[in-house]
This record gives C-alpha cells, sequence and structure tokens, in this order.
C-alpha cells in the first residue's frame, strides 16, 4: 500500500505542570484538539506527556483519538503517539492501535508519522 499523506491543523493547545524531575526536566499534560485534511477528514482530540529536558528539547507520548472519514470511508481510531520536540520542530512516530472504518476490511493503515510544518500545521503519511 502507497502512503497516504494529509495535513493537521492544532484547533487549541492546553498545557499544564505536573512535576519537575529533576532541576532542568520538567513534566506537562497538553490537551490539543486538531482537525485533519487529505487521506484523513475530521477531527481529534488528544493528550500528550511531555518531559521537557532542556529548552530546546523535549520527549512526548500521547493518546489520539480521531473521528472522521479515511479515504471518504466513516471512520474512528486510536493512535498512540511516541515524538519529540528539537529546536522548534515536532515529529512523531504512531501506530494505530485501534480502528473502525466503514465497508473497508483490508488495506487499512496501521502506522504513520508526523512532522510540524508552519503555523500550526503538521504533514503526515499513514502507511500499513
Amino acid at each position: 500500500m502507497k502512503a497516504l499523506v494529509g495535513r493537521f491543523n492544532i484547533k487549541s493547545w492546553q498545557e499544564q505542570d505536573l512535576n519537575n524531575v529533576t532541576d532542568g526536566e520538567k513534566v506537562k499534560l497538553a490537551k490539543v484538539e486538531q482537525e485533519y485534511i487529505g487521506a484523513l477528514l475530521g477531527s481529534s482530540s488528544l493528550e500528550y506527556r511531555i518531559c521537557h529536558v532542556t529548552d530546546t528539547l523535549a520527549e512526548f507520548i500521547g493518546t489520539e483519538y480521531f473521528k472522521g472519514h479515511f479515504e471518504g470511508h466513516a471512520c474512528e481510531m486510536v493512535l498512540h503517539h511516541k515524538g519529540q520536540f528539537s529546536n522548534g520542530t515536532a515529529c512523531s512516530h504512531f501506530e494505530i492501535v485501534d480502528i473502525k472504518v466503514a465497508t473497508i476490511n483490508k488495506g487499512l493503515p496501521l502506522a504513520g508519522t508526523f512532522e510540524t510544518a508552519e503555523r500550526g500545521w503538521a504533514d503526515y503519511s499513514l502507511t500499513s
């Protein structure tokens, strides 16, 4: 299966401190709302746990719930993210851990990546 691509836009980002691990590291919780275009068309909500290692480096994990359409078919899915923010760019590898797509039984995406672009946008790619 070829990679399926698109973009998403961050609509809201709310962050709160969870705790300080060491003098330099901070752990935060981010609650995020996004809108997708491309192979996925719809919206998602997710939560990230972010460990800020330095001012320019952070690692994150998260769980995302997407609802909308995949290639024109009604779709709901849950994604698990593991990524990094470094020098102004965020990127993530994610696995699709649960997916429900109307009328499609094979060739569904199982994983993907994203990398931030500009002004709240990120480019994503899905693969099976």
